[in-house]
């Protein structure tokens, strides 16, 4: 039996019994982001079971006591005889006891990298002890509070990150970061998805009109290179507005007098507004170890793939992600270059859970776009349209844009604007993603290109 198969719903959530409903999502959303197994990708197989396992369990509990009905005879089984509810059939096999039995001087390495993040912290060296709890969390992701101690060294580092941007006054610098942010990088399988479709921390800098180059270091792999010359924004291209010449047309009669063709008042043509504008923050070209997922499962993959990032799905297997944590915070402008067959594909937006995210993709062969909203559970698309800016061609490339900022969501395709939405009842998260699913056929998306920039 593993650890935690003998503890009630409440206590593997950390919750009490009088735990109102809005702390059960919090605690169940805390655990399952701790123990998701597509965080131990990379993990000994036997911490990738115990992982699936736990992670079975916790959405269980939250299963069991977000619903009120099931909640109460819970608690009448508690009441009455200390009964839990089983997990359903087929519980994965326990981890083999050589693997929770590390050899002394495994043992050893983990304890001392523990002490030395612990030092490092104390000292204030952040970025040593984040790439120290790295290395422990690589050898036992379990080993006492080392999974909470990165997670708050990494908000640390990203908060540091972020602060010569957002405190500069008026002097011209670019800041480009490298890779990703902290935070796991997962690859999901919703499983309830659409049934439709399927930071090595610097001391702040002295404002000075030179380029600053951070790079941040992933979860997981190494970041790629990326060359120090920032990204130039789009720049729109100049409208070219054609007027009509007066003519002045003869006279076959000498008596008549010459008659001017009326001319056309020009007109000023919109010029559209660039939808990536700003200093590139984030510039990701998908290469290989720059720490997205990379995992195949039955019916879906999500991996590198010559110079891109690719997402197969099966129908039925619903919406199959991977995501990050932005470097820049929740509001920022997401751009990525999309070539899908066989179903839709997009970005992934405000992922918080499963239970919890925004899905902006498009069906290039029935030139549609979507957007889709999972709340708590509650799916509704908020977006559903005709694209005419969706390239159709068979390899065609797309290029999505999303422009967030608090409640309000603006979406590109191709430069063109497809819609804004105010979802004031959707909470402003950090993390983003790409997203793809099956319809009709198995789904293959590439992409390409992605850029984050400051709003």
């Amino acid at each position: 039996m593993e650890d935690f198969e003998h503890l009630d719903f409440y206590t593997l959530l950390g919750l009490t019994r009088t735990a109102t409903a809005d702390e059960i999502k919090r605690a169940y959303r805390q655990q399952i982001s701790r123990y998701h197994p597509d965080r131990f990708v990379t993990a000994a197989p036997a911490e990738q079971v115990y992982a699936s396992a736990r992670a079975q369990r916790i959405n269980e509990a939250y299963r069991v006591l977000g619903d009120f009905n099931a909640r109460s005879a819970y608690n009448r089984q508690l009441t009455s005889s200390a009964a839990r509810v089983e997990m359903p059939p087929a519980s994965p096999p326990a981890r083999p006891t050589s693997a929770r039995s590390a050899a002394p001087r495994e043992s050893d390495r983990v304890a001392g990298l523990y002490a030395q993040a612990q030092a490092e912290i104390a000292a204030g060296n952040d970025a040593a002890a984040a790439a120290t709890l790295r290395q422990l969390q690589g050898l036992n992701p379990f080993y006492r509070d080392s999974s909470s101690m990165l997670e708050q060294v990494e908000a640390r580092l990203q908060a540091a990150a972020a602060q010569p941007v957002a405190h500069r006054s008026g002097v011209s610098r670019r800041v480009l970061i490298v890779g990703g942010v902290g935070g796991a990088i997962l690859a999901g399988l919703a499983a309830l998805g659409l049934s439709r479709r399927g930071p090595a921390g610097s001391a702040e800098a002295t404002p000075a009109p030179t380029e600053v180059v951070g790079i941040i270091v992933t979860t997981v792999g190494t970041p790629a290179p990326a060359s120090s010359t920032p990204v130039p924004a789009p720049v729109a291209s100049a409208t070219v507005q054609a007027e009509a010449s007066a003519t002045t047309l003869p006279s076959a009669v000498p008596t008549a007098s010459p008659t001017n063709a009326p001319s056309a008042t020009p007109q000023p043509s919109p010029t559209l507004e660039p939808a990536e504008q700003g200093v590139v923050v984030l510039a990701d070209t998908f290469s290989p170890g720059s720490g997205w997922a990379q995992v195949a499962n039955t019916g879906w993959s999500v991996g590198y793939t010559d110079g891109a990032y690719q997402i197969t799905a099966d129908e039925g297997v619903g919406n199959i992600w991977s995501y990050r944590t932005s470097p820049v915070g929740a509001d920022l402008t997401l751009g990525v270059d999309v070539e899908v067959s066989g179903g839709v594909a997009g970005l992934l937006l405000r992922y918080i859970d499963g239970d919890s995210y925004l899905a902006f993709t498009i069906d290039p062969s029935a030139q549609r776009i979507f957007l889709d909203e999972k709340n708590g559970g509650r799916l509704r698309t908020v977006l559903d349209a005709t694209g005419s800016a969706i390239r159709t061609a068979p390899d065609a490339i797309n290029r999505l844009v999303a422009r967030l900022s608090g409640p309000r969501i603006e979406l590109f395709v191709n430069d063109q604007p497809v819609g804004t939405i105010d979802l004031a009842d959707f909470a402003a998260a950090d993390r983003y993603g790409l997203v793809a699913a099956g319809r009709g056929n198995r789904a293959v998306a590439i992409f390409r290109n992605l850029q984050i920039r400051q709003l």
